[in-house]
């Protein structure tokens, strides 16, 4: 039974995509949560069994990111990712020069390795690069972002929607792609927009850093304890010295029965489990801490022995998703379940009266914290984490680790091993050199986005085979007179567009069955077509909100939506040219 010319299953089908782009646009629901529900549809309602709707979690595809993020990790844990950043980087000479090799650099990591915790250590490391040169994080974050975006359409490997886009390409046409088929349109893609950005260099944004705000001491307050066997039991603040600091001042103390003084006068005693609040340059206060013998303020300690190994310091920015908005550090388990401690809290554009610890937390409050960064990296959907403190050294396995990711792809590449094969033998053989631990390997997997790859590819396949996609090519091919160019720029306008709204995982599995079915009534193939799908929904370039990579950059670089929009439109232009050009030449 047909209804305006479409048959039940297609309105159905239609239906589940209007949910997903709109639960995409004006809901707070997960892109996870929201391919669960259209799975869950598309088996209700017999578009497909439980068995179809699950075949893209064993894809090659899913298989492959599944144990790239086991690699990543693995790299990570070793700090070769960091070694590899800071040699990369080099010395600045000239704006050109640092665009170029930024550029560059970013293009050919993105190419095999470009996924969110590569994409995060690049962004902090590339900004904490510039401030030592005294260059704004706004002027680098930018273009960096625009070439891991392009750069990552020249391999298959290098984002899940390449992956997933070719799989659905091979499940349609039952042949098989190397993981370079998209080099040639991608490299010309990418030397475009790097000559784009040298050319349009002065148009950067020239934002404030977000990390001038650590300067302004009024806005910190760290917090630390006096141990029971501390040299400063008895002593008043103005014979330990602490009444006239040269990097803050000392603005509470809370005793160990809670007895609070504010102001501090010089003559106040101190005791061992006291607690002491400071505002000020934070970099020095934990210099002071650790001179003093001080410690983090959790509980009470007796010595500072008890709680070495907490070596590391970093930063944490509260998403609005976070689960302990409104409640303080000490009325939840954040801590305990982390293994951190809590040393100081910023708040911009506020002074904060309370202790740390007892402040309720707001989205955008920055935590410094003290302990193993890695042991967080499991909720990155309500912390931003800033491990710019953090070096990497490289040692034997470090070196082990960016060989044998070469190795991999070589071996994929040459047809020795199927990719999916060379990454899981790859990643076992890391964990088993101690590369990471069992945990770590296990945390390092975004279960997300294996969610949104398994969801993604059932939308795909139920687009097609319930009639919908050649419902669809069949206007597009209408209005566009059976051309192939007119096809091209259609689809290449159109991810374009709504690459900008929406996430690269929706757009992908709506355009990609089109794409298949107007190949297959023009009667080409539809590699040229899916190339135009693929390139176009890379070209995130002005909101915030559709891509990881475009929400890392827009706090560290402290942009505005205007200044996205400025700067990335006419990018999106140039782009849209290009696709056009490339996918008409050389495929």
């Amino acid at each position: 039974m047909e209804f305006l010319g479409m048959t039940g299953n297609e309105w159905i089908m239609l239906g589940i995509i209007i949910f997903v782009i709109y639960s995409q646009l004006a809901t707070k629901m997960t892109t996870d949560v929201v391919y669960l529900i259209a799975m869950l549809a598309i088996m209700l309602t017999g578009l497909m069994d439980s068995i179809e709707v699950f075949n893209g979690l064993i894809t090659p595809a899913t298989l492959f990111m599944l144990f790239m993020f086991v690699i990543v990790e693995c790299m990570h844990q070793t700090g070769a990712l960091k070694w590899l950043m800071k040699h990369l980087l080099g010395k600045h000479r000239n704006m050109t020069i640092t665009l170029s090799r930024l550029t560059l650099i970013s293009s050919v990591m993105s190419a095999f390795i470009c996924n969110p915790s590569v994409g995060q250590i690049m962004y902090e490391s590339v900004a904490q690069w510039g401030r030592r040169f005294h260059l704004k994080p706004s002027k680098l974050l930018l273009p960096v972002a625009y070439l891991i975006a392009i750069g990552g359409t020249c391999t298959v490997i290098a984002y899940p929607v390449n992956l997933l886009l070719i799989s659905l390409l091979e499940h349609s046409t039952g042949q098989h792609y190397s993981i370079f088929v998209t080099l040639p349109g991608g490299i010309v893609c990418t030397v475009v927009c790097i000559i784009a950005i040298l050319l349009l260099q002065r148009f950067l944004p020239d934002c404030k850093d977000p990390n001038d705000a650590l300067a302004a001491t009024e806005e910190y307050i760290v917090e630390m304890m006096i141990p029971s066997n501390s040299q400063y039991v008895g002593k008043t603040v103005h014979e330990a010295g602490l009444d006239k600091l040269g990097c803050g001042q000392i603005v509470r103390i809370v005793h160990f029965d809670r007895d609070s003084i504010s102001p501090v006068a010089p003559d106040s005693f101190l005791f061992g489990g006291d607690r002491l609040v400071f505002t000020g340059d934070v970099t020095e206060l934990l210099k002071l801490r650790n001179d003093m013998g001080f410690v983090s303020s959790t509980h009470h300690v007796s010595s500072v022995e008890e709680i070495k190994g907490k070596s590391e310091v970093y930063k944490v920015s509260i998403t609005t998703r976070n689960e302990n908005i409104g409640r303080s550090i000490s009325q939840t388990s954040f801590e305990k379940r982390n293994n951190v401690v809590l040393v100081a809290l910023l708040r911009e554009g506020e002074r904060i009266d309370k202790l740390p610890r007892e402040t309720a937390l707001r989205a955008g409050d920055t935590l410094l914290l003290e302990g193993n960064w890695h042991d967080i990296t499991t909720h990155t959907d309500q912390y931003i984490i800033h491990n710019d403190w953090i070096t990497g050294k490289l040692g034997w396995r470090g070196s082990l680790s960016v060989l044998m990711m070469l190795l991999t792809i070589a071996a994929a590449t040459i047809g020795i091993l199927p990719l999916a094969d060379a990454t899981f033998l790859t990643a076992i053989l890391l964990c088993c050199i101690g590369c990471c631990t069992r945990k770590q390997a296990w945390t390092s997997i975004n279960w997300s986005i294996i969610v949104m790859l398994t969801g993604a590819f059932a939308l795909g396949v139920a687009m097609k085979t319930s009639g919908l996609a050649a419902t669809l090519s069949e206007v597009i091919g209408s209005m566009c007179g059976g051309s192939m160019l007119q096809t091209v720029i259609v689809l290449t306008i159109s991810a374009i567009l709504m690459t900008q709204v929406l996430f690269d995982a929706t757009v992908v599995p709506v355009l990609a069955p089109i794409a298949l079915e107007s190949a297959a009534q023009l009667g080409i193939d539809p590699l040229p077509l899916v190339m135009a799908v693929l390139l176009g929904s890379a070209c995130n370039f002005t909101t915030q909100i559709s891509t990881a990579h475009m929400m890392m950059v827009y706090p560290l670089g402290g942009y505005r939506l205007k200044d996205l929009i400025r700067f990335g439109l006419p990018f999106c232009f140039i782009m849209a040219i290009t696709i056009v050009a490339a996918v008409m030449m050389l495929y």
